[in-house]
């Protein structure tokens, strides 16, 4: 069981990364922007950018241990199968291979963990407003065990179950204007 004094301690280093700035590389919160919006969504994140690696991993959580390197790993393989995808999908547009990657130029990176605490009163609220992705891609890890994310399909919401070992891609404005339309972005 934790003393007191380990749980204050806990929360102020919760506290150094929260912030309601959304500019701030690495941060902790609760909505987009607290400051401006009228109905906050219902989610705690973590926000990390993480390319160029070097540039943030000194600003990520040191608790636990292993978290720097295992994000660091994650991060560097997520974002070669981000650059496989846009192979794919240059060829798929009869263009060379690495196309999207020279038109897209040094692209950023960034991560956002999000967490679904338990609503005390769920008619109340809603999750994250729909919306598209400005970037090129979104590559999603979901939580198995949640069903949250929804997509819009001529005009009707979908669920999109989770499945083990599996990402979901969500092609982002980017792609869309790149594409000229062909690759379309995703209402979520």
């Amino acid at each position: 069981m934790l003393r007191v004094s380990s749980l204050a301690c806990l929360w102020k280093k919760k506290m150094k990364l929260y912030s309601d700035d959304p500019t701030k590389t690495t941060r902790l919160s609760t909505s987009f922007n607290v400051k401006k919006e009228e109905v906050n969504n219902w989610r705690d994140y973590l926000r990390l950018h993480c390319y160029p690696i070097h540039k943030y991993v000194n600003e990520w959580p040191s608790n636990p241990p292993s978290f720097k390197e295992i994000v660091s790993k994650y991060s560097r393989e997520v974002r070669e199968v981000g650059f496989k995808i846009e192979e794919l999908i240059s060829e798929s547009l009869g263009l060379e291979k690495d196309y999207m990657k020279k038109v897209l130029g040094e692209q950023g990176q960034h991560m956002a963990v999000n967490y679904y605490p338990p609503c005390p009163e769920p008619e109340l609220t809603y999750g994250l407003p729909a919306h598209t992705d400005p970037n090129a891609l979104t590559i999603l890890l979901q939580d198995t065990t949640v069903c949250g994310l929804q997509i819009l399909i001529d005009g009707q919401w979908f669920a999109v179950n989770p499945h083990p070992d599996a990402f979901v891609i969500n092609i982002g404005d980017q792609l869309q204007a790149l594409s000229n339309g062909v690759y379309k972005s995703v209402w979520h």
